[in-house]
C-alpha cells in the first residue's frame, strides 16, 4: 500500500509541480498556530433541522432555527443576539450556534482527546432533540458530513 501510495504522490508531484509547495506553505500555516503547550482540541458537531419531509428549515420560518434556538435558552440561558436576531445560545461548557447554512453547530469543551465517548456527545444533544418538537411540527436533525 505504501508503494502504490509514494507512486502517486509521485505522479501527482511530476503534474503539478506546485503541489510540493502548497503542502509546504499549508504545514508552516498550521504549525505557526500551534501551541506547543497546548494539547487540547475542540469538538463541534453541526446539524441541519429538517422538518417531517426531510426539507431544510430556515432560520425565521415559524419552526425554524430561530424558534430551536429560543426553545433551547431554558437549558443554554448565555444568548448571543445581533440586530435583533437570536444566534446562539451557551451554558458553562458548550454553546449552540446558527451557521451561515442556517444548520446548528453545538461545541463543547476542549478536550485532552479527540475521541469523545458516543455518550458524551449524545447526551449533549438530547435538549436540541427535546427542543425540536416545536408548536405541534416533528424536526429532525441531520449530520453534515
Amino acid at each position: 500500500m505504501r508503494k502504490a501510495t509514494a507512486a502517486r504522490n509521485a505522479q501527482l508531484a511530476s503534474s503539478q509541480p506546485a503541489r510540493e509547495e502548497n503542502i509546504a506553505a499549508i504545514v508552516a500555516h498550521l504549525r505557526a498556530g500551534a501551541k506547543a503547550e497546548c494539547r487540547r482540541v475542540g469538538i463541534e458537531l453541526e446539524h441541519i433541522c429538517v422538518d417531517g419531509t426531510g426539507d431544510p428549515i430556515t432560520y425565521s420560518q415559524p419552526n425554524g432555527v430561530r424558534d430551536v434556538l429560543a426553545a433551547l435558552q431554558e437549558k443554554y440561558p448565555e444568548a448571543t443576539v445581533h440586530g435583533g436576531d437570536l444566534l446562539g445560545v451557551a451554558r458553562p461548557g458548550a454553546a449552540v450556534t446558527i451557521e451561515p447554512a442556517a444548520q446548528l453547530e453545538l461545541s463543547g469543551h476542549s478536550r485532552a482527546s479527540s475521541m469523545p465517548s458516543a455518550s458524551s456527545s449524545n447526551s449533549k444533544m438530547t435538549p436540541i432533540r427535546r427542543s425540536l418538537p416545536l408548536a405541534g411540527e416533528r424536526l429532525r436533525l441531520g449530520s453534515t458530513r
